[in-house]
């Protein structure tokens, strides 16, 4: 029995790869397949025998074709390969008994690509005579496409009755525009009223005569009086204007935008201007403005008091390994500049000694008040500074918490005791006999 060629497809068009596999198949070949050239990698070490390689250039993942044939190239030299893309290659080389051949190709040429390769000459004519018989078949199927096509001239004038369904249903949308309430004016190209829903009466002195008259006729209740300017600039610029305006008495807002109106065949028939009520959201931001403001003062506030403070206090966030926040105190006691007002970032971890031990990351009461969600009971250290220095603190810690309990970061008070640690150390001695 004679044994079978073993080409590696790797392919990322599942229907590209279905095709050359059947083809292949019935050609005589064994054929393997990949949908990448990273899983190409982990398949090649695996292969007892390998004849051809055909592969994409393009492909998701880190592997390209150019990179996958180096790869069978070191296990198999001189191994035959065929490169396929729709794109030009423009990265990497051809290696020898190598064919380029770009997408769409037809199977005919990839065959006689693999005949050009020198494989399976026997197979190839099967699979020729196959091609033949699958052009008799396309020809049957050209017949049969034909009786499809009668089929869809009777598809079709069922369509033109749907037509006549779609003319009810633009009635309908027309019915859903008034009972919405939304101020809507449409203008022809010369910015003639064409039709308008009931709530623009609300904003316009509108009657249903008035259909047919500009728009620069007809008197508004809002303080505003460049529709038509805005119109003009609109179609001729086919873009659209957006900007918000009052009611006569000021006590209601609108936005009102301005959109070309495109007619079947996106041909510009005119505007459509409409009104949206925004009374309510510019008294909401009107309030979130003065909240901000309010929030912004007490931020301040509380910067000032925490650089009054004497007392050094740090602030971590949810995520204890990133920066933690420093008063100026704070800032003194860690050595570094205090120039600056108000809180201010220092990296995170500091080092903090308990005795001659390092406290771990996580042993610092800030962390673990921040980890835990659980206060830190006061501990005595010591602090090293930036310069090497080091000063003897006290330093506890409360955990900060979100309305259901979840730890949010934490706060962290040190003292500088120094001064208190040499006084008690001062009175320990005792005094020396006359």
């Amino acid at each position: 029995m004679a044994i079978k060629r073993v080409v590696l497809v790797v392919e990322d068009e599942p229907l590209v790869k279905d095709s050359l596999v059947l083809e292949l198949e019935d050609a005589g070949f064994e054929v393997v397949t990949a949908e990448n050239g990273d899983e190409a990698s982990y398949i090649l070490p695996k292969m007892q025998q390998i004849d051809l390689l055909l592969t994409d250039i393009r492909m998701p993942g880190r592997i390209n074709g150019w990179v996958l044939a180096d790869m069978a190239r070191c296990r198999r030299p001189n191994l035959p390969v065929i490169y396929t893309s729709g794109f030009s290659p423009q990265q990497g080389m051809e290696v020898e008994d190598s064919i380029f051949l770009p997408k769409p190709y037809r199977l005919g040429e990839m065959l006689k690509a693999i005949e050009e390769l020198k494989l399976g000459n026997e197979e190839l004519s099967s699979i020729n005579d196959e091609l033949k018989s699958a052009n008799e078949e396309l020809e049957t199927s050209k017949e049969e496409l034909q009786s499809i096509n009668e089929e869809l001239q009777t598809v079709n004038a069922k369509l033109k009755a749907r037509v006549d369904e779609l003319s009810r249903a633009n009635s309908e949308i027309a019915n859903l525009l008034a009972g919405a309430q939304i101020a809507m004016v449409f203008l022809d190209r010369k910015f003639a009223i064409k039709r308008f829903t009931s709530a623009a009466k609300d904003l316009f002195y509108l009657a249903e005569t008035d259909v047919g008259r500009p728009i620069s006729q007809i008197r508004s209740r809002l303080r505003l009086d460049l529709v038509q300017e805005s119109a003009e600039h609109v179609l001729r610029t086919l873009g659209a204007i957006e900007t918000r305006v009052e009611s006569d008495d000021g006590a209601k807002h609108y936005m009102m935008r301005i959109l070309p109106y495109r007619a079947h065949g996106e041909a510009v028939a005119g505007v459509v201007v409409n009104f949206i009520d925004v009374t309510r959201i510019m008294a909401a931001e009107t309030e979130i403005c003065s909240l901000t403001c309010e929030l912004r003062n007490r931020v301040e506030k509380m910067e000032r008091i925490l650089d009054l403070l004497p007392a050094g206090i740090f602030i971590a966030g949810n995520d204890p390994m990133q920066h933690v926040q420093v008063n100026r105190y704070g800032i003194r006691l860690l050595g570094e500049r205090d120039d600056q007002k108000g809180p201010r970032d220092v990296p995170v971890p500091y080092r903090l000694f308990d005795h001659d031990r390092e406290l771990a990351f996580w042993e610092q009461p800030l962390q673990r008040a921040a980890l835990t969600g659980q206060a830190a009971p006061p501990i005595e250290g010591r602090l090293v500074r930036r310069d090497g220095s080091s000063v003897d603190v006290m330093m506890s810690a409360e955990p900060l918490l979100d309305e259901k309990g979840a730890p949010l970061g934490a706060i962290a008070a040190i003292i500088d005791i120094s001064e208190r640690k040499k006084a008690k150390k001062s009175a320990d001695i005792p005094a020396s006999p006359e």
